[in-house]
């Protein structure tokens, strides 16, 4: 049975929630999810004094108005709160609603310095227009896009996390998918939100392919049968609200075409594959969380170890050489014994050494 508080939340957003097929309320597939919306509301309360309720109530109406002009939607959300709240606040509630509505940081005003994940929500056009044309531009400055052949079907999270060396970061942020600084790659960790959204289209303000394209990644990246993939999603507590969701009734598609949003960062993971230094030889290599050279490190223990197998070498050869020493010496007193024995037996020998034959 599915808590009230996370049903609540969830319907602000998917008010037909249950209703169709594959859209079946699961408690434990959301409360990653409304744990984030929590933590974004519960900041407007603590820094700026805003009721939660008044927040939830507002984020139905800014949902319902996904195709109207920011000053349309500002007014919108300014009615839902106390006359007391200033416009900066009201400014700030908007994109905190934004933020857990689109995935995206989505500025209602022109800030004067911005990362590239951010976009600017300007005087004209809807939110949706805004994102459209924020994945609009990014398909168009793909490079070296591929259009032809297959992906390599080792290229998964879990390989990259096992054999290459690289950092799985989850993010919140739709705009950082797949991107990757050095050997740290982020994911966007909110699964349900992209498929309740794939499914009640008429909720989103992100299109209909990209968040299809954004399911294709997660397939790709999180095989079915995975045995490593899913310890990394234990490592990362994202089993139950991320992998229990499977391919989302998608497939795990190979195709280099199939990806338009999202090509040049598949293929930024591909080359890692291709690299010389693979396993083991790669995490050697690179330093590890103290900074130090994992590799000299290695060579010290392997050193010692060697030495080690070369000191008990010598000792079973000191050993063997003691008893084959050892041995000589009894078969020679034998053969003297033997030679003094001949040599008494012979009357004319044993007068001349009367101190051996007595």
């Amino acid at each position: 049975m599915a808590l009230p508080h996370e049903m609540d939340m969830a319907k602000c957003f998917w008010k037909n929630l249950g209703l169709s097929e594959g859209t079946k309320f699961e408690a434990t597939h959301y409360r990653h999810l409304v744990g984030y919306f929590d933590k974004q509301i519960r900041e407007l309360k603590t820094r700026l004094s805003l009721p939660p309720e008044d927040t939830v109530r507002a984020i139905s109406f800014v949902v319902a108005a996904r195709n109207s002009d920011k000053t349309d939607v500002q007014a919108l959300v300014s009615a839902q709160y106390p006359a007391r709240a200033t416009a900066a606040a009201l400014d700030q509630a908007l994109e905190k609603i934004l933020k857990i509505w689109t995935m995206l940081d989505l500025k209602v005003c022109q800030p004067r310095y911005y990362p590239r994940s951010t976009l600017v929500w300007g005087d004209s056009g809807s939110a949706a227009a805004v994102i459209r044309d924020h994945f609009d531009h990014k398909a168009q400055t793909q490079q070296s896009v591929r259009t032809s052949g297959t992906i390599d079907t080792t290229l998964t999270a879990a390989c990259l996390w096992e054999n290459h060396g690289v950092q799985i970061v989850w993010t919140p942020n739709l705009a950082e998918h797949l991107t990757m600084n050095e050997h740290i790659l982020k994911i966007f960790e909110h699964k349900i939100w992209a498929w309740n959204h794939f499914n009640f289209p008429d909720t989103s303000a992100v299109p209909h392919d990209v968040l299809e394209e954004l399911i294709l990644t997660w397939n790709l990246l999180f095989p079915a049968y995975d045995s490593t993939g899913e310890s990394l999603l234990v490592k990362s507590d994202m089993i139950k609200t991320f992998y229990g969701l499977g391919y989302c009734k998608q497939d795990r598609v190979l195709e280099w075409d199939k990806y338009k949003y999202w090509n040049t960062e598949i293929q930024h993971m591909s080359d890692l594959l291709g690299e010389s230094q693979q396993g083991l030889w790669k995490s050697l290599v690179r330093p590890d969380k103290k900074g130090r050279n994992t590799l000299d490190i290695a060579g010290f223990w392997i050193a010692g170890v060697v030495v080690a197998l070369l000191t008990i070498v010598s000792c079973v050869c000191a050993v063997l050489s003691l008893k084959y020493a050892l041995e000589q010496k009894d078969i020679g007193q034998a053969q003297l014994d033997l030679e003094t024995a001949t040599a008494c037996a012979d009357p004319e020998m044993a007068a001349k050494i009367p101190k051996y034959c007595a």
